[in-house]
Formats: structure tokens, sequence, C-alpha cells
């Protein structure tokens, strides 16, 4: 009779596996069992040794989704401003507190409009104890020669034409897409209540001038006539929030004095405020010239992204036969959709190091063997073959229709399709989910991210993955002989995932595995549980497990003796997968030596 097939299993095990075929031992009573033919007596525990098939992933890219910008400082501007010190003043510890951005025309174009376009320079704060008063700091250039100029401190409103600049400037950019927007009608400053004046409490207060030299330019410091003990003392805290005189929110340069109503630059200190002095939404200072990084946006409030790219290694994959494949979709069972996961397939194989005098493995690397684009379906091969199995997809790769995007859905399912390229299988073994859309799957900003992980080993449920039954493994029973018979009764084992079902294996010592019959219940009936994936049995196969089940091997029917056999595996197998052994070990027995 022909033998059942086999393959090495050493490799599989490693050097944990070697000694356990080389020290499997007889049990005292072995000679009894043996002796004694008429009646089943079991010899060895069978245990679980069950080890999660680990695969990872690993989101590549989130890009921009959404922004709210009904969120209080949506594009997360409360702490752009502070710049302790100021690289141009040069005091070298802590007396300098405050750099402000100061703009001229072209980069401030709203109203009152800035009447230079070329000045340019440094302007801060200082609270430097020497001078015993806060000083306002400044190195201009680009003005007019021979000209005097005033700084005034002043409270402004902000009159909205059209829509807010802040977020114009902050959002314009085309790699936003559809979120992009663009600068309108400028928008107008207006001096608040108050008088004017040179005392603190004015409408606006004048702290100083200076007068340019030859090539219009001027550094120095302007005294603001008291002492103060912090920023918050003249300039209003950059924050959401409401404030009144003697506080300001504003810096400006004039020409000649303010009253000749002449402004040349302009710095935001603090956030714009509406005709009642209240505080707007998303424009805190400084006023911006350039718009924010997708990055930045995502890092804001107001900021949703969605990946549009993952790359997930799978492992111990089985070779499958003939016209069967594993097939990768991306599933959103929040809405049903599901859409093949389309991408750059690369199959790595695993190059082995080994001691040149004991062939031990010493390490291993990886090596890209293969690589294709346009792929969801593959056939396998496991480490033992030596490979393992990459897919990179991204919204690039895939169709493009409503549902194809990798941000849209929430978990990439690698399934066992008897012919790819139809409708999603049933056999869903390995997933991973990637994104938490905490229920409402078309608002993505209370999305979260699993950036890196491992997959999920079991079966995906496509209608609701908080159904999806992770496989781990459970139960175990007793092995023994009785004359020619080899028997396994388990008991309280886990389901196998669909598309699969256990087989147990004899390993010979030199890591032969030889297939024994397939999985049955118990005695008497020895009913079929090959199809307990996905048929229950009443007192036997139940929606999470299997109660009884029987595994035996007939001497003359598998064609060998027991002898030299010293190990029992049982395996989870693919029903499409290669008819030798597969590397995924759920149960392990070590028998008395025949």
């Amino acid at each position: 009779m022909t033998p059942n097939p086999v393959r090495r299993w050493i490799p599989r095990l490693g050097l944990v596996g070697t000694a356990v075929l080389a020290t499997a031992a007889c049990p005292e009573n072995a000679a009894e069992i043996t002796g004694n033919p008429s009646s089943p007596s079991f010899d060895f525990p069978v245990t679980s040794t069950f080890v999660t098939p680990v695969g990872t992933f690993t989101i590549d890219r989130v890009v921009l989704a959404d922004v709210d910008l009904a969120v209080p400082d949506a594009l997360g501007r409360t702490s752009s401003l502070i710049v302790d010190p100021p690289s141009f003043f040069g005091c070298g510890g802590p007396c300098a507190t405050w750099e402000l951005p100061f703009f001229n025309g072209s980069a401030d174009t709203r109203l009152p409009a800035l009447q230079d376009n070329d000045a340019g320079g440094n302007l801060g704060i200082t609270l430097d104890s020497t001078f015993g008063a806060p000083l306002l700091v400044y190195n201009l250039m680009g003005l007019d020669p021979n000209t005097a100029y005033t700084f005034t401190l002043e409270r402004l409103a902000v009159n909205i034409n059209g829509e807010l600049d802040h977020p114009n400037v902050l959002l314009n950019d085309p790699s936003f897409g559809a979120l992009q927007r663009t600068p309108d009608a400028a928008d107008a400053l207006v001096r608040l209540d108050g008088s004017a004046g040179t005392a603190l409490g004015d409408n606006y207060y004048e702290v100083g001038g200076f007068t340019t030299d030859a090539t219009g330019t001027s550094g120095g410091l302007s005294f603001f006539g008291f002492t103060g003990t912090g920023q918050d003392d003249i300039l209003e805290t950059n924050a959401l929030q409401s404030f009144s005189l003697p506080l300001y929110n504003y810096v400006v340069l004039y020409q000649g004095s303010p009253a000749a109503g002449i402004p040349v630059m302009r710095a935001q200190a603090g956030v714009e405020l509406d005709g009642n002095g209240q505080p707007v939404n998303n424009a805190l200072a400084p006023f911006p010239t350039a718009p924010l990084t997708t990055a930045q946006v995502l890092a804001a409030p107001g900021g949703a992204g969605r990946p549009d790219s993952l790359t997930v290694t799978f492992s111990n994959l089985e070779v499958l036969t003939g016209a069967a494949e594993y097939e990768a979709w991306l599933v959103n069972p929040a809405t049903g959709n599901t859409a093949l996961a389309t991408g750059t397939y690369n199959l790595i194989q695993i190059i082995a190091e080994r001691d040149p005098i004991t062939g031990e493995v010493i390490s291993t690397r990886d090596s890209l063997a293969s690589s294709t684009s346009g792929v969801s379906s593959f056939a396998g091969g496991d480490e033992g073959d030596g490979f393992r199995h990459q897919l990179v997809i991204s919204d690039a790769a895939l169709g493009g229709g409503a549902g194809d995007t990798v941000g849209l859905s929430t978990s990439v399912v690698l399934t066992i399709a008897s012919a790819p390229g139809g409708a999603i299988s049933d056999s869903r073994p390995i997933w991973a989910t990637y994104t938490n859309q905490n229920e409402t799957p078309f608002n993505f900003t209370d999305d979260s991210f699993t950036m890196s992980g491992s997959t999920s080993f079991g079966n995906f449920e496509v209608a609701g993955a908080a159904s999806s039954r992770t496989f781990s493994g459970e139960g175990g029973g007793l092995g023994g002989f009785r004359a020619d018979v080899l028997s396994l009764d388990l008991e309280s084992i886990s389901r196998p995932p669909v598309g699969y079902s256990y087989v147990g294996w004899l390993i010979r010592q030199d890591g032969a595995a030889v297939r024994l019959a397939d999985i049955t219940g118990p005695a008497p009936d020895f009913v079929g549980l090959v199809g307990a994936d996905v048929e229950l049995i009443d007192g036997v196969v139940t929606t999470n497990g299997i109660l009884n089940a029987n595994i035996r091997g007939l001497r003359d029917d598998l064609g060998i003796t027991y002898k030299n056999f010293p190990l029992v595996l049982i395996t989870l197998e693919p029903k499409a997968g290669d008819p030798a052994i597969g590397p995924i070990v759920v149960h392990q027995g070590v028998t008395p030596d025949r």
C-alpha cells in the first residue's frame, strides 16, 4: 500500500522540535498498555501548542480627508507665536520672550493696506530687568531713507469680507484637493473702542519712534514707559478669549505719526476680535502667509485624515493547489462595502545563514524574489518553503470606484478563493483592522488609526467585525495505541476557521510526516468533521468549538510501522491546500517508543 503524503517537519520545528524527536521516551506502563489489545488504553497527553500565525501591517501614509473649522482653533494656532529668544536680539538668555512676525504689504494684504512692500526685518518684546521696563526691540531695513516712523500698540477688530482670511491662507494648497481654500476679498482691520492718544488704555498707544539712516535701516529699543511683569501686561495672550484695554493685539509701524494714517508694517500679536470685542475662531496670531503642511493640518484639532496606502506581510501561508488562491480585500463592515485590495505583490524569500560546521541556522534575512504590480491574489507558500508574502495596497492602485479607497475601508482581509476575481469568499482567515470609525463611517473627524500591528487569524465577518471569531487553539486530549490502531481523542477544541480542517500527523525521527485519517466525531458514530468549519452538529460541533473529536490511523492503511515515530502533531490545513503537512500546528503529543 502506498504511504500517505510525507513532508520533512524538522526544519519547521527548529531546535525545539528536533529535541522532542530525539528525547521521546517510553512511559513506565507502556508494556501493560501494548500487552492488552482488547480495550483502548491511552498513554500520552495531546496538548495545545498553538501560536497565532503572525503577519504584520503598516499604514504607509495618511492624507487629509476633512477640516472642521467649527472646532475651536481648528488649525492648531494657539502656540504658534512664541519664540524664545529672538535670534536677532542676541541677549543670550531669557531676557527675550516674544518674537513677532512683522509683515509688509506684500505679505499682509488686508485693509488698511500697508504702504510699503519692501520693508523687512525683526521685531520682538523683551522684559529685560536691566532696563526695568518692557522694550520693543527692532532691527528693520528697506524703509524710506532719512524718514521718521512711529510704533503703536492697537486693539483691532476684523471685518470679514467673504471668508476669513486666516484659514483661506492656511489651507491654500492644491495637494488638499477639494479641501483647498483660496483667498477672496481682503478682510479689514478697524480700531475698537477707546480714544486715540499716547497713554496705555487709549485706542492706540504710541510706543515710540525712530528715524532711518540714509540706507533706510534702523535698529534699537523703544521703552514702553512703565514697568511690567510679563508679556500679558501689554499684548494679549494668543488664545481664544476676549480682552479689554489696556491689552492690545497688534503692533503697527506708521510712516510719520499715526494720525497721518500711513501704515507700513504690521504684526498680529493676539487673537482677532469681532466688532463686539469677542474672539474670532481660527484667527489666532500670527497672521499666516503660507499654507500649512498636510502633517500640520492632520495634527490640528479640526484636521481629519484617512489612510491611502498600507503594507501587509503574510506569514505561514501554506501553498494552495488548483485554481485556488489567497485573495486580499478591503472591507468596511459598517457600510458593507468590499473591494479587491489591488496593489504590488512582493514575494519575499527567507535566506538562512547556517553554521558551516553544524549546519544550524544562525540567522535569516529577507530577499525580494519578485515584485508584481496590479495584483490582489497569489498561491502562497510558507516559511518551510522559504517564503512570506507582502502586499502594498494604495488608492492609486485601486479601481477608483466610490468605495475603492483604503481610507473608506477599515480592514484588509485575506481570503481563500476557489476562483479569484468573483465575490468575496466565505473563507476569510486573516485580517487586520487599521481604522476605528467610531460608528460614524461618513465622518472622518472622529476616526482613529492603528499605524502598525499584527494580523488576526480566525474567521472575519463582513457583516460585523465585532462578531468575527479569532481562532485560539484551545483544548486537547489523550492519544494511545491499541495493537495496530493509533487513536487521538480530543475534547473542547476550537472550531476551525472557514476553509480549514484539523489533520493529524505522525512525525518520524528524520522529520517525515505521515498523514492520519480524516477527523471524525467520537465513537460509536464517528461522524465526519472535515466540514466542522461550516456545519453545526448537535452534541458535537457548536458555534465556537468541537466538543469531542477523534483522529486515528491504522498501521496497515498508513503503510508504516509505528517504530521511530515519536511525535504526533495536529495541524490546521486549508482544504484547498497542499496535501503535505502545513505550518499551523495546534496540538502535539509525544508517543511511547514502539
